[in-house]
């Protein structure tokens, strides 16, 4: 339920209504719990969240640094890579899991306290905490309902929400519910961390001519994967991971080509506005190549975009190497049959 919990009432009654409260009976009691936290939420809300209105309203926050890629490709890899460097600040995974409330929580963030909550994914052994880099779709998912990871949890609305990976079937209105959410996000954490962000979130991926239109000066680092292993890893994402968001259950032939159609339309969307990105502003680096080599790949990120001080984080993105990357494991190859390969 990641994607749900941490919204407000209000925005839970408008996703609710949306899907025609079409609930499966086999998920009332999770949407009883969903509704009792988003009542808690929205009375925490209005006491946490105003001593912070009038610095979220006056905040101007600096143009932000995107890391794009399609789920399952290394994104999480290359967040946590260049999240080492001090010049950027990024949400963690408690701000985006309470994006109304996380300047009003007091979280324990200390090295020691963090080490004792650490967990591991459901659909890979990667390890995180509440202070840990996080996606900021699962904020904008919460604030505007605009993300095809509302389609998560409505699946028989996923349609409707993949619109919400590219934005260009969406409408005006829709567009700008979105922009208004992400600015206030934006805002919300140029007053926690005050400095300029580094995002990660894959659809991003498909809306490159919508940021550039946001944030023209805008700097990209675009990661990607073999597909067939792309494919095989978000198959079994959707597995291990998505059910315990579900409030309806998709058939399996969704899943299969629900996975293929996103991957086409993220895509496609990338490949046709990568051009409107100016010269020495997007970097472009394969997986494989990042998991032989973190520093010299690291290394011509920085080169590529013009950024200075690579060796004042090299050292500490050698100690992160070492303490999670160096032994990490990756969940074993699943070949493809060829006819999956084919299609």
């Amino acid at each position: 339920m990641d994607n749900l919990v941490g919204m407000t009432f209000e925005r839970w009654r408008k996703a609710l209504k949306e899907n025609h409260y079409a609930i499966e009976p086999r998920y009332w009691k999770r949407a009883f719990k969903l509704t009792t936290m988003t009542i808690m939420t929205s009375a925490a809300t209005r006491s946490m969240l105003k001593p912070f209105e009038a610095q979220i309203a006056e905040a101007t926050p600096p143009t932000p640094t995107f890391v794009l890629g399609h789920w399952r490709s290394g994104t999480t890899l290359l967040h946590s890579i260049l999240s080492q460097d001090e010049r950027w600040g990024w949400p963690t995974i408690g701000d985006i899991s309470n994006p109304f409330l996380f300047l009003g929580l007091k979280m324990n963030t200390r090295p020691e306290a963090a080490k004792r909550r650490k967990r591991k994914r459901a659909m890979d052994n990667v390890e995180f905490d509440p202070s840990s880099p996080g996606e900021d779709e699962f904020a904008l998912s919460k604030l505007t309902l605009r993300s095809p990871l509302m389609g998560w949890s409505f699946t028989k609305n996923e349609a409707f929400y993949d619109r919400f990976i590219t934005f260009r079937q969406a409408t005006p209105k829709e567009i700008q519910e979105w922009k208004d959410g992400f600015l206030w996000f934006l805002k919300a954490l140029q007053v926690k961390y005050g400095k300029p962000m580094l995002l990660k979130s894959p659809p991003h991926t498909g809306r490159v001519k919508l940021m550039l239109k946001m944030f023209p000066d805008a700097k990209f680092v675009a990661i990607h994967r073999h597909p067939y292993q792309v494919y095989r890893s978000t198959q079994h994402f959707y597995k291990k991971a998505l059910p315990f968001g579900h409030l309806q259950t998709p058939p399996p032939q969704q899943i299969q080509a629900g996975i293929l159609r996103r991957y086409q339309d993220m895509h496609q969307a990338f490949f046709e506005d990568r051009a409107l990105i100016p010269s020495g502003h997007l970097h472009e680096l394969a997986y494989e190549d990042l998991v032989q080599d973190v520093m010299s790949e690291t290394e011509k990120i920085y080169q590529s975009l013009g950024l200075n001080g690579f060796d004042k984080v090299l050292p500490k993105l050698e100690t992160w190497v070492d303490e999670n990357h160096r032994n990490y494991q990756r969940n074993p190859d699943q070949p493809l049959s060829d006819a999956l390969k084919s299609q």
